[in-house]
C-alpha cells in the first residue's frame, strides 16, 4: 500500500515498503535517493535546523553501519522525515532497541586482541611467546629466549 504525502504526492513503491517493513538503513538510502539531496547537502540542512549530524554519521546511518540511538541523534532522524518530505515518525518508527552496545564498550571486551596480547605479557609471556626474567637491565625485564628444557 503506497504511502501518500499530502493531496498529490506518492512515494515510490519500494520506498513506501521500506518505510513500513524496514530496516532503516535500507528506508533512509531509497528516501534520500528519492529526494536527489546529496548527504552534505542534508548535513546543511540539518544544521540550518539546529541539529548537528556529521557526514560520517548520515553515512553510516544509510549504509546500515550505526544507528540513531542517542536522544540528539533521534531529533535529527525526526528533522530528516521532514526534510525529506516523508510521514512523521516514518523513519524512527524502523529504529526499535539500541543494537549493540558503544564502540568504546567493544573495544574494551575480552576478545579484543591488543587485550589478549596485555594479558599473556602480563602472565609471564611477551607477545611473540618468549619468557620474561627478572633481569635488571636499565630498570626493566627482560625477554630471553625459552629454552627447550623448560628453564628461564
Amino acid at each position: 500500500m503506497p504511502v501518500t504525502l499530502g493531496q498529490d504526492a506518492v512515494l515510490p513503491a519500494e520506498l513506501s515498503e521500506a518505510l513500513e517493513r524496514g530496516p532503516f538503513h535500507r528506508a533512509l538510502t531509497l528516501a534520500v535517493q528519492a529526494s536527489g539531496l546529496s548527504l552534505q547537502r542534508l548535513q546543511q540542512r540539518l544544521a540550518d535546523n539546529g541539529v548537528s549530524v556529521s557526514i560520517t554519521t548520515l553515512s553510516y546511518w544509510k549504509h546500515g553501519r550505526s544507528q540513531p540511538e542517542r536522544a540528539g541523534s533521534l531529533q535529527g532522524v525526526r528533522v530528516l522525515e521532514k526534510l525529506l518530505r516523508l510521514p512523521p515518525e516514518s523513519l524512527t518508527g524502523l529504529l526499535g532497541q539500541p543494537r549493540r552496545a558503544r564502540a568504546v564498550d567493544q573495544r574494551r571486551t575480552a576478545a579484543d586482541p591488543g587485550r589478549r596480547v596485555f594479558r599473556q605479557f602480563r602472565g609471564g609471556r611477551a607477545p611473540d611467546g618468549r619468557a620474561r626474567s627478572a633481569g635488571r637491565a636499565a630498570g626493566k625485564a627482560v625477554d630471553q629466549p625459552r629454552s627447550g628444557t623448560g628453564q628461564r
